[in-house]
């Protein structure tokens, strides 16, 4: 998000595609398993800062805006892919430096 004025389009986009993989059936072109993890502008603060609250203002309301919050607020802040690869954005924190300091922290 926070990246033009369409990035509420891209994030309907991936949120459908990661319904879509959900049911998934042999002869569709979608993978399997979509992982969306959360990204440091996934946050209220951030989305205010910049322009993706606005956005989805001009566009909705602040019902949705607080639905996709809530989304956001939902998504893992890391992701093991196949037994074999960490997946996490950069800008998320240094400190992080195993799974169980991450698995430790209260979200909610």
């Amino acid at each position: 998000v926070d990246r033009g004025i369409y990035s509420l389009e891209c994030i309907l986009l991936l949120f459908a595609i990661k319904v879509r993989a959900s049911r998934y059936k042999k002869s569709d072109q979608l993978p399997k398993k979509v992982f969306l993890p959360r990204g440091n502008h996934e946050c209220r603060a951030i989305t205010e800062h910049f322009t993706f609250r606005q956005e989805v203002l001009d566009k909705f309301d602040l019902e949705v805006f607080e639905v996709i919050m809530d989304a956001f607020d939902s998504l893992p802040l890391v992701a093991i892919v196949n037994q074999s690869y960490i997946l996490m954005h950069g800008g998320i924190s240094p400190s992080f430096k195993s799974i169980e300091a991450v698995n430790a922290i209260n979200r909610f």
